[in-house]
């Protein structure tokens, strides 16, 4: 038998508030809380399925797979692994691998 394993990710998106600190609450114009990497999809883990469960079965849970990176806004060409007083956003990408039964 083939083996096929194909892994799906997502990205989560905080900002920072003065007071509050990093939450998942962004503002209208920022990408959603959950997203695909360009930040334009929005893409909530449980909204990630199974593309036919009679072939593909989940391998796992999902699982962070880098740390936080921080930029000024969610715009930025540039993210950074360590914050600083500057940096208002963060993201981070999540995996979950499926495979063929």
């Amino acid at each position: 038998a083939k083996q096929c394993r194909v892994v799906e990710e997502t990205w989560e998106n905080q900002r920072r508030y003065p007071f509050v600190g990093w939450t998942a609450r962004t503002l209208p114009t920022d990408r959603p809380s959950w997203s695909d990497k360009s930040g334009y999809r929005a893409r909530e883990p449980e909204s990630v399925v199974l593309p036919n469960v009679d072939e593909w079965e989940w391998a796992g849970d999902w699982i962070v797979a880098s740390g936080f990176e921080y930029a000024v806004d969610f715009k930025a060409s540039e993210w950074h692994a360590q914050p600083s007083a500057f940096h208002m956003v963060r993201r981070r990408r999540w995996i979950r691998a499926r495979q063929i039964k």
